[in-house]
């Protein structure tokens, strides 16, 4: 290893090493009720306006997704978030809505893709 990649390989180290400590000190105030975890920043709708519900929609792996950045795995496996008593986001607070959701015969999510439309209208 050439010096100049040694040394550059510290540097990185000691930049994970002091990231680290800032996480480990946040944790210990969040733990000590001392500071609190921050809002998640808002996410913008089409016409650059932060959305008054969350919109949820599944991904193809069952794993829930809402506008404001929130992923959620129901474990009632072909149940949507509002079937489990959820009315409101985790994350963001806001009123929750959950797209439809299509299930196979296994209980798999089946997700819409738009490639597939495309080659169907070619």
């Amino acid at each position: 290893m050439t010096p100049e990649a040694r040394a550059e390989l510290i540097l990185k180290v000691q930049a994970q090493e002091r990231e680290i400590a800032r996480l480990r000190s946040l944790l210990d105030e969040i733990h000590r009720g001392a500071a609190t975890v921050p809002p998640a920043p808002p996410r913008y709708d089409a016409a650059g306006q932060v959305p008054a519900i969350c919109e949820w929609s599944i991904d193809d792996c069952g794993t829930w997704i809402g506008t404001c950045g929130v992923e959620w795995v129901m474990n009632e496996g072909t149940s949507t978030p509002p079937e489990n008593g959820m009315q409101f986001c985790p994350r963001c607070g806001k009123p929750l809505v959950a797209l439809p959701a299509k299930w196979d015969e296994w209980g798999d999510p089946i997700v819409d893709d738009d490639e597939g439309a495309e080659e169907k209208a070619s």
